[in-house]
């Protein structure tokens, strides 16, 4: 039996024929990019390029003093806080600071996680050499650019290691405090400040 396609059939066929061959393309074109994407996403082979906005941000980073004498500690405003579970700690600091000048507006428990150096000194740009004048209260310290200051003021975390807290620094103490730490950055090149 013999049986004849109509042209109407004949066009659906192809129809259908043409509808499977793009439709199936762009099925496999987006099989390509997703298995693309997911080789980029997983590491196992870099991006071809660099978009700016992917760029993981900067962390927060030392900056270098951007004097070589330290600032009269009367001139000095901090915050004193205590990252550990020992109490008072923060307290005795502040005191201990106020004794020898500082003005210290607040002492209180840190929100954040505990901090491992003996003091973590968080200045602005305008506050890092009182930062690094504190230093010479706490051996072992590091002073951390914070962008978000926009005064002096600095304010203190005292970390895990915070063993013995100088009750009144010696000028050779104060001038080995403003030494740049190992690895500080220019104040220009750490952040957005002018």
């Amino acid at each position: 039996m013999n049986v004849e396609i109509s042209a109407r059939q004949r066009y659906q066929q192809q129809l259908q024929r043409r509808q499977t061959v793009v439709f199936g393309s762009i099925l496999s074109a987006m099989v390509a990019l997703l298995l693309l994407g997911a080789v980029f996403w997983t590491g196992l082979t870099p991006f071809p390029f660099d978009p700016g906005f992917s760029a993981p941000a900067k962390p927060i980073s030392t900056p270098c003093p951007t004097g070589t004498k330290p600032v009269d500690p009367k001139t000095i405003t901090a915050q004193v806080y205590n990252s550990t579970t020992r109490t008072g700690l923060a307290g005795t600091a502040a005191k201990n600071l106020q004794a020898n000048g500082v003005t210290v507006t607040e002492s209180s428990n840190w929100s954040g996680r505990a901090l491992e150096p003996s003091a973590t000194i968080f200045a602005g740009a305008g506050g890092i050499d009182s930062a690094y004048t504190l230093r010479a209260f706490f051996p072992g310290s590091t002073v951390q650019f914070d962008a978000t200051q926009t005064n002096d003021s600095v304010y203190v975390v005292l970390g895990t290691d915070e063993k013995d807290m100088v009750a009144k620094p010696t000028a050779e103490q104060y001038a080995a405090a403003m030494q740049p730490i190992e690895g500080c950055q220019a104040v220009k090149s750490v952040g957005d400040s002018k």
